[in-house]
């Protein structure tokens, strides 16, 4: 089983609506709103949720009596509706380059959590909630309630930088004028991180991070793309420079990947030294790691996997874990057989994981592997009874006739 963040946060289990405004903490993405205080049952089922219009000016005075500043992430929302229902549109945004590898690899169809998540007969939910989210979200900006503008790039589809630009249209779309949109990015994330006399707006003695446009954005938002420079603590970056910088991106990815795979393979020592001060989310050392496993073979990397192991028992990139997402890697490319391997090995070096085992199963399963996918889903069940996939698993072999 492979562990990914909920689609939601929304839990049966998590403090409900008003106690969360209650709290003085600010709200992070409007779908929370849906999850929370329009489902009646407060139980985390998104099929509870009612999309009921007429209890808005409740949610918003609620919201509004607390002081909280809120972040819609509307963008972010819809970017996950486009990936669910209409991913090939998605995939051709050629934006995506300047994305690395490892993100990459998470969109695509094998892989995307969007796709693969939700059914066509969710579609119409999804599209009902964007629509409601928008309506809510002019109705607390009507209220005075201060909004900010996020997008929670790239892990769920906006692109850094790019996403704040989609964001500021969405505000735009929705009912803002251009001005108020762009105080989301501005001055109200000045006064929500209390540094209103650093930054947020242009003034002698603030901070010198400005963008230059080519354009006026108070007259049309889609201006704020039209970049002439930036300037970052005091360093003017022309149009030129910052164009030749993106074109560099894609090229940088590959030569740290190439650079890593070196690194493995010749001292793994300095490897994990690198990662500990450059990758605190192993996204490169896990891109490596499957590369070599699916270039160079299972010996050398499973030699690999001990060498890391040996100088840093606590390392990440080779805990059960780590080598569960290596696997995982290798099942998005389809490369059922090295996967197996990997699994294999997991379930060796962790005998007492369940999920090890549901992992090896699910992936044999996929590879057409029918009676070692049921012995494995056994073992992982006879681990533990409760993992955190039992149901499914158990599901799995009574779907097959095999208890």
């Amino acid at each position: 089983m492979l562990s990914q963040p909920d689609i939601s946060c929304a839990t049966d289990s998590g403090p409900d609506f008003e106690l969360t405004v209650r709290s003085g903490q600010s709200i992070a993405h409007l779908e929370e709103f849906t999850y929370t205080f329009f489902n009646p049952q407060h139980d985390g089922n998104d099929k509870h949720i009612v999309y009921g219009e007429s209890r808005i000016p409740e949610a918003v005075k609620l919201t509004k009596d607390a002081g909280v500043f809120v972040t819609p992430t509307l963008f972010t929302y819809a970017t996950i509706v486009q990936q669910a229902t209409d991913l090939d549109s998605f995939l051709k945004n050629p934006d995506l380059k300047y994305l690395p590898p490892w993100t990459q690899a998470q969109y695509q169809p094998a892989a995307n959590r969007y796709k693969n998540g939700f059914a066509p007969d969710q579609y119409q939910q999804l599209r009902t909630s964007l629509a409601f989210q928008r309506k809510l979200l002019k109705a607390l900006f009507d209220a005075g309630v201060p909004l900010m503008c996020g997008t929670d790039a790239p892990e769920v589809g906006p692109l850094p930088g790019f996403g704040i630009h989609d964001e500021l249209q969405e505000f735009v779309n929705d009912g803002l004028t251009p001005y108020q949109a762009l105080q989301t990015a501005t001055v109200n994330v000045a006064r929500y991180l209390r540094h209103s006399n650093e930054f947020g707006t242009v003034q002698i003695g603030k901070q010198a991070d400005l963008v230059l446009l080519d354009g006026n954005p108070l007259v049309a938002i889609s201006n704020t793309r039209r970049i002439a420079g930036v300037m970052v603590r005091g360093q003017w970056m022309p149009h030129a420079q910052l164009t030749s910088m993106m074109a560099e991106i894609p090229a940088n990815y590959q030569r740290d990947l190439r650079l890593m795979k070196s690194e493995l393979q010749s001292d793994p020592v300095a490897a994990l030294k690198y990662l500990r001060e450059n990758d605190p989310y192993l996204n490169v050392g896990q891109t490596a790691m499957s590369e070599l496993a699916a270039d160079e073979g299972f010996d050398q990397m499973a030699a690999i996997v001990r060498q890391l192991r040996v100088a840093d028992p606590k390392s990440e990139l080779v805990s059960e874990e780590g080598i569960n997402k290596l696997g995982y890697n290798l099942v998005g490319e389809k490369k059922y057989k090295k996967a197996i391997a990997v699994f294999q090995m997991n379930t060796r070096d962790f005998p007492k994981s369940a999920n090890a085992y549901d992992s090896l199963g699910e992936t044999q399963f996929k590879d057409g592997d029918l009676p070692h996918a049921l012995e494995n889903y056994r073992k992982a069940l006879e681990t533990d009874p409760k993992y955190p996939n039992a149901k499914a698993a158990a599901k799995f072999l009574e779907d097959h006739n095999q208890q």
